[in-house]
């Protein structure tokens, strides 16, 4: 027959083993409600530091920047007013990329497990575990300072383990979902949802670089006596109407609207991510555009209306230009300034789409009957220009 204590051990046990879990619930629903990857961090942290009797936690983040994928951010949050708080050293932070198991060391400073690390006097004891997501470690989530001075235990391994399993995924789509808002920050709204997985995947982090890159100048023509004749609710629903289809055009052939300009707008092909075709593309898009305003003023959608459009291909400069709060995607080269010349030159010659000699050279026109104007002067340029004139 079972003793009093043993049995009594037994109900305690069972006590411990029921809080633990209604603990683990707990958190787990606070985490899946917070609201932003800040937030669910500073609760996961906080909760599990009071759950497992620590001093200090830290839940370190990492992410590659940089073309060459060699750098490593560590974005850390801490539970801790003390002066002295502590973080992995990268020594740690490597032996957990290489091993991608918990660690557990109850005496540091006498400690052979990872060896060069400079602990910090006041370090009793630390445990570690990886926060793992398909085989990448995609962070670390580390306690510091046991209250108990025999130090952490294998029970509080386990836990610790458990607590970053069920966390791990919630932490990575948080994380995922802050990245997409980032890139539609920098990169503005008119994004395709293809193109913001492709940023994603090269990161966001777009360094200032030189690349060639096809523009695109729209401009809306004799918008200025439509404005004179409608209120401003009926120019802004003309707008909408209007630069819906076109901007769609141009995702669906792979570029991205940069601006808004009033009655017109500036979009790239190849940049911020090349397709090698970016003068084929940027061309279609200007065909489709054209050939679906034409049908949707044919049907009576749209009042009539025409558009001029310059295509230029040359070397810009992009890069996320602003501060770590508020970052925006800008270009800077002088094929810019070209192109809203060239746009400009479709009143002179009466047409719809003009491209540059560089962007002919680079598209098949086979299908098109191209119209070769020569020796065009440009406003502000000192040599005459050929360009082809495709609408």
């Amino acid at each position: 027959m079972q003793s009093e204590s043993s049995l009594r051990k037994e109900i305690s046990s069972l006590r411990a083993a029921i809080e633990q879990l209604y603990s683990l619930n707990e958190l787990a629903r606070l985490i899946g409600a917070s609201d932003d990857l800040e937030t669910t961090i500073q609760v996961l942290t906080r909760r599990t530091i009071s759950l497992l009797k620590a001093e200090q936690g830290v839940i370190t983040l990492q992410e590659e920047v940089g073309e060459d994928g060699a750098k490593t951010l560590f974005r850390t949050r801490l539970d801790s007013q003390d002066v002295n708080a502590f973080s992995p050293h990268d020594l740690m932070i490597g032996w957990m990329q290489v091993h991608m198991r918990p660690l557990r060391i109850n005496d540091p400073h006498h400690s052979d497990e990872i060896r060069g690390i400079p602990w910090d006097d006041a370090i009793r004891s630390v445990m570690s575990v990886p926060l793992i997501i398909k085989n990448n470690l995609i962070g670390v989530f580390t306690l510091y300072n046991k209250r108990d001075p025999e130090g952490f235990t294998k029970e509080d391994e386990k836990l610790l383990y458990i607590i970053a399993s069920q966390s791990t995924q919630i932490i990575h789509n948080k994380r995922l979902i802050e990245e997409r808002n980032r890139v539609k920050m920098i990169f503005g709204q008119h994004v395709s949802p293809a193109l913001v997985e492709e940023l994603l995947q090269e990161g966001a982090h777009i360094q200032s670089r030189r690349l060639t890159t096809c523009i695109m100048f729209l401009d809306i023509r004799g918008f200025s006596t439509f404005a004179e004749k409608h209120s401003p609710e009926e120019v802004v629903d003309y707008l909408n109407r209007v630069f819906d289809f076109m901007i769609e055009c141009v995702q669906e052939h792979k570029g991205i609207v940069h601006r808004l300009l009033g009655d017109s707008f500036v979009a790239l092909f190849g940049a911020p991510v090349s397709y090698g075709n970016d003068c084929q593309n940027a061309v279609d898009a200007s065909l489709e555009i054209i050939r679906r305003l034409e049908a949707k003023c044919a049907s009576g959608a749209l009042e009539p209306t025409r558009v001029g459009i310059g295509l230029h291909v040359g070397p810009i400069v992009v890069g996320n230009v602003g501060s770590k709060d508020r970052k925006e995607f800008q270009i800077n080269g002088d094929v810019v300034n070209l192109t809203a010349r060239i746009e400009q030159l479709n009143k002179r010659f009466e047409s719809q789409l003009l491209i540059s000699e560089e962007v002919f050279e680079r598209v098949d026109t086979s299908e098109l009957q191209p119209e070769r104007l020569e020796g065009v002067d440009i406003r502000g340029r000192v040599n005459k220009h050929v360009l082809y004139k495709l609408v």
